[in-house]
């Protein structure tokens, strides 16, 4: 069974938890990471979840590319 994009973000930033991913983005979620994902293995619903879930702000994307290109620029932007 395939993972969900949110268990391969967890998984690749080493989080222990889910909850971890929120706190942990803006420190671990690198452009490499976001970029190891394909983007077609997972579906729009999926990547508005994860986008929103790691941001915290509720989007609605019309494409997957434009939510991953929002998670791109949300993790560059508020690095610390």
């Amino acid at each position: 069974m395939q993972n969900s994009l949110l268990d391969l973000f967890t998984q690749y930033t080493d989080s222990v938890y889910l909850s971890d991913l929120r706190k942990q983005a803006q420190h671990k979620l690198s452009k490499n990471i976001i970029n190891k994902i394909y983007l077609y293995e997972h579906s729009l619903y999926e990547w508005n979840e994860a986008v929103n879930y790691i941001t915290g702000c509720w989007n609605i994307f019309e494409s997957r590319e434009e939510a991953k290109t929002y998670l791109l620029n949300f993790c560059e932007n508020n690095r610390e």
